[in-house]
């Protein structure tokens, strides 16, 4: 798991991004961004295009990295200069932006991205549809490395200045992390010792990882639902997914994901093996 910062919203560092097609998904290594939509920002300077983008993780072992299975993210681009800064992104524990949000806290700093990174190929489709403005310029020799969403690079391009004093309401971020599982309301979901409703808490490199996510629910997991670990393969890697079955329907068990939130940050939701594929209660 990853810090509530950039849990599961980290764009890490990879061999430049290919697409089918100017204007089809950018695609590498199990991981789908769309470019949504993009126009010239009305409240920043000449030059300046805001874009709307969807991220998908088309694997397991994609949205283990990423930490979330669907985004929908706002970034604003400068493309005279080469630098992007996120304005907002939202994860989703299922794919296709389906199940509740989790708004993530973004810092809103310029950066220019690295040519080895997912913004890097984000970026130079953005630009290359804005006439007079030149894509950005790949450096060989920056080193490779994790790139939030948040800062899209390796430093900011200059020294923000310091931010103004927190307003005394709780902001979003802090609402959206609070933990789930320490007073849950009552009758938040229907389980049965028949149910067939999959809730997979987390996917792990190692067993001991994914039993300490189910022990860290432990008070969330009363019979008749019970928590199991078992071993997978994904893309020739070994992993172990972490579950709790029990829901009667795939409502129940995204309700469940949507709880637990703060100790899942990987949750989504499937039948059991061997019965059909249904959504919605019985």
């Amino acid at each position: 798991m990853r810090s509530p910062l950039l849990a599961g919203l980290v764009f890490f560092a990879a061999p430049a991004l290919a697409a089918a097609a100017d204007n089809g998904p950018i695609v590498k290594d199990g991981v789908e961004i769309t470019v949504v939509s993009q126009l010239a920002s009305a409240s920043e300077p000449a030059g300046v295009v805001e874009a709307t983008l969807d991220v998908e993780a088309r694997t397991d072992a994609a949205a283990l990295k990423l930490g979330f299975q669907s985004m929908r993210a706002v970034t604003a681009v400068d493309c005279a200069k080469g630098v992007n800064r996120f304005i907002k992104a939202d994860a989703y524990a299922q794919s296709d932006l389906k199940g509740p949000a989790n708004a993530r806290l973004v810092s809103g700093d310029w950066v220019k991205p690295s040519d080895d990174s997912f913004m890097f190929g984000v970026t130079r489709r953005i630009c290359s549809g804005s006439p007079g403005t030149p894509a950005p310029t790949p450096r060989p020799n920056l080193p490779p490395g994790p790139l939030p969403v948040v800062t899209m690079g390796t430093q900011p391009t200059h020294t923000p200045p310091p931010p103004p004093p927190a307003p005394p309401q709780r902001s979003v971020a802090a609402i959206a992390t609070k933990p789930a599982a320490s007073a849950p309301p009552a009758a938040a979901f229907r389980t049965s010792a028949t149910g067939r409703g999959v809730a997979q808490v987390a996917a792990s490199p190692t067993a001991q990882a994914a039993q300490q996510v189910l022990e860290r629910l432990h008070g969330m997991i009363a019979p008749p639902l019970v928590g199991s670990v078992e071993a997978a393969t994904v893309q020739n890697a070994h992993i172990f997914r972490a579950s709790v079955t029990g829901f009667v329907s795939l409502g129940d068990a995204q309700a469940f994901c949507a709880r637990v939130a703060s100790v899942s940050k990987t949750c989504w939701v499937h039948w059991k093996a061997g019965t059909p594929a249904k959504s919605g209660h019985p």
